[in-house]
């Protein structure tokens, strides 16, 4: 009876790996941008996606912002911005990554739905602010 009960507490245990998992990956996939927008039919929605995360380009080179594991791997301009967009209620927290035009990472954090980051500066020098304000 103790091995029986062993052996589904290791089968419970995977299956509830297993789909955490499943679940994670279809979070990934389910994120966009202003650049690269999602064609599934939870974009097309009428209503504001909960996380928007704002990516402005102050600096007077090219980054990319990326959230890993997803779709979006943006170029951003000079000058411009990027929205990094998910329809999961459930996400609070969002890993960025912001890299130079060589790939360098120079930004690798985890921000609320609603963050707006904002880079200046140049390559090797840049300066980051991240205003979580909207999230409280």
């Amino acid at each position: 009876m103790i091995k029986m009960s062993t052996l589904m507490a290791i089968v419970s245990t995977a299956v509830i790996a297993a789909s955490t998992t499943i679940a994670s990956a279809q979070s990934l996939q389910g994120y966009s941008s202003t650049i690269h927008p999602a064609t599934n039919s939870a974009s097309n929605s009428l209503l504001h996606p909960p996380t928007d995360i704002t990516i402005i380009n102050a600096s007077t080179d090219y980054i990319y912002a990326l959230v890993p594991g997803s779709p979006v791997n943006d170029l951003l301009r000079p000058m411009s911005n990027d929205h990094i967009y998910s329809y999961d209620p459930n996400l609070r927290y969002n890993h960025i990554v912001l890299q130079d035009a060589y790939r360098n990472s120079f930004y690798d954090y985890m921000v609320c739905r609603l963050a707006i980051i904002t880079v200046h500066g140049y390559a090797g020098n840049y300066t980051i602010t991240t205003d979580d304000d909207l999230c409280n």
